[in-house]
């Protein structure tokens, strides 16, 4: 998903921290926190993580409420929930707000970063009004220290935007997309991860809606943002990929919704690992796809693929799947101050 925060504190060292190690740990920190970041930018999620740990570790040592320890816990956090280990991702979320509310207050806007970020996770995992009422107030957040024709608004908006789809309240989630659309045309950001994100929510709307000569274009558009900006072979493009594929399988082109599949399949797989959420739903695609198709075999072979890797990813077979070093920014507004 795209959207998500990495927080990177920095500090003036002169007047701050009088002591040479709490400054040294604060450069060492930075630099590890930047790092995790870069590579979890380049999809480098197993690497990530491992610096992201080290970098913990440094926050560690400023104590149980100091800033650079919250963002560590944010980092990892959204580096855990883009390898697909949601339960640990959600308690490092909680423990960074927790931390956010006590030092700085419940309206401070590196709150709101947390906040989308764990609105978005249980968006993932399927609690929809926990992920609106965090949404909610991140809005009010940024909206309050931002106004509301800030572009970091328009990414809530979208995040909202998702939400209402997922709930079935169309009307609303595609008067939220096209308020985002607006305030990023009106800043001038016509592309970037957000603005891809944004063109394949509203093509998600027109498809529920029937309109799915509208929701190709949209979705053909979101696609073309990203291969400009990550390439075209980032998992960024999965969920797309996806999109499209079931809007061709709509449309009765069959042959053309499993070229798509087969290229993001071998995204998902290759990049995010055979058991990740992003390799299900695509194979999960390939099967409605192959029973329309009246592929009834096909389909039954592909179902236990599906079902070996939900098995999997629930932990019901010893041993993570594995990531080959390479997977989307699960982009979500990756890095406050952008």
């Amino acid at each position: 998903m795209i959207g998500r925060c990495v927080v990177c504190v920095l500090f003036l060292c002169s007047g701050l921290f009088a002591e040479e190690n709490r400054i040294a740990a604060v450069d060492n920190w930075s630099d590890l926190a930047r790092r995790a970041g870069e590579l979890q930018n380049q999809a480098k999620f197993a690497e990530a993580e491992s610096v992201a740990l080290k970098a913990l570790e440094e926050a560690q040592r400023s104590g149980p409420d100091g800033q650079e320890l919250a963002a560590s816990f944010n980092n990892l956090a959204s580096i855990l929930q883009d390898l697909g280990k949601y339960s640990e991702a959600r308690n490092y979320y909680q423990r960074s707000i927790a931390i956010e509310e006590k030092a700085l207050g419940p309206d401070d806007l590196s709150l709101a970063y947390p906040l989308d970020n764990l609105g978005d996770l249980c968006l993932e995992e399927g609690r929809y009004s926990e992920s609106e009422r965090l949404r909610r107030r991140s809005l009010e957040i940024r909206v309050r220290n931002l106004g509301p024709d800030h572009p970091n608004v328009a990414r809530v908006l979208q995040n909202l935007a998702e939400v209402y789809l997922l709930e079935g309240k169309y009307t609303e989630a595609e008067s939220l997309c096209q308020q985002a659309l607006a305030i990023w045309e009106k800043n001038a950001v016509t592309g970037g991860l957000e603005v891809a994100q944004g063109r394949s929510t509203l093509a998600s709307i027109r498809m529920e809606a029937g309109r799915y000569d509208d929701a190709e274009i949209e979705i053909r558009r979101a696609l073309d943002i990203l291969e400009k900006t990550v390439g075209p072979d980032h998992p960024a493009l999965v969920r797309p990929l996806d999109s499209l594929a079931a809007i061709e399988r709509h449309l009765g082109r069959f042959s053309e919704a499993e070229a798509t599949l087969k290229t993001a399949r071998t995204i998902a797989e290759r990049r995010l690992g055979p058991a990740h959420p992003r390799t299900i739903e695509v194979l999960s695609e390939y099967v409605t796809l192959l029973k329309c198709a009246g592929r009834k075999a096909e389909a039954k072979s592909m179902e236990k693929l599906v079902k070996a890797a939900q098995a999997e990813q629930a932990g019901e077979r010893p041993g993570q799947y594995t990531i080959d070093v390479a997977a989307l920014q699960a982009g979500r507004d990756r890095t406050a101050g952008k």
